[in-house]
């Protein structure tokens, strides 16, 4: 998505986005921010595990993905390009939230 915002403006709305949703800032660059939020656990196989093996839940909580969102801004004739990418749905669902909050550019 192209937006007239500049880039302090992207990362300060970026950084509030995000931290609504429980993600904080893993690094930042001068053309991405990569956020890290909880980890992408699936609850029902988390207590089975540790039901059945309690070794078993605690390797699968251990080895679980942790969530990751990517925001990538470049410039493009005067404004920004920014884009998104999320390694978990949950990660990529608030990554198209944010995206999509953006104001478009005119």
């Amino acid at each position: 998505m192209r937006t007239s915002l500049s880039k302090a403006d992207i990362r300060t709305r970026a950084s509030a986005h995000f931290g609504a949703a429980n993600y904080t800032i893993a690094t930042e660059s001068d053309t991405s921010i990569v956020f890290n939020g909880g980890k992408a656990i699936n609850w029902v196989l988390f207590v089975f595990l540790l039901l059945c093996i309690l070794i078993g839940g605690i390797i699968y909580y251990v080895v679980s993905k942790q969530n990751q969102a990517v925001l990538s801004i470049a410039p493009a004739d005067g404004q920004f390009e920014v884009t998104g990418t999320g390694n978990t749905n949950k990660a990529q669902q608030v990554m198209n939230g944010f995206i999509a909050s953006l104001p478009a550019a005119k």
